[in-house]
Parts: C-alpha cells; structure tokens; sequence
C-alpha cells in the first residue's frame, strides 16, 4: 500500500497547481478557466486516492476486529 501511494499519488498532489512561474500575473479570467481544468484533469487521481484510503480503511477495520 506504501508503494502504491508514493508511486501514483505523490507527484501529481504535489504538483497541483504549480505551473513553474514564480510571479505569475495572469487575469482572473484566465486564472478561472485554468484552475477549472486543472481540478478536472485530477479528478481521476482524487477518485483513485479516494479508493485507495477505503482500501486503507477497512483493512486497518479488519485488523482491530
């Protein structure tokens, strides 16, 4: 489960909205419509992270009962 996590999960949460500049002025329009596609192209990693912590979850479950 470690593995799994560092390997798919590290890098893109990490780097979520980091786009490189150090002083970006950008218009709230564009701003807008960026950050409405970056939060679309992670909801693929947020639904597998999701999935993963339940694995986490009803694994840590079984070892206490």
């Amino acid at each position: 489960m470690k593995y799994e996590i560092e390997s798919k999960f590290f890098d893109p949460l990490i780097f979520f909205g980091e786009n490189g500049l150090l002083y970006e002025e950008v218009a709230e329009d564009q701003n807008t419509g960026e950050t409405k596609i970056e939060m679309s192209r992670m909801l693929a990693v947020y639904k597998d992270f999701f999935d993963t912590i339940k694995k986490i979850v009803s694994l840590t479950k079984n070892i206490i009962y």
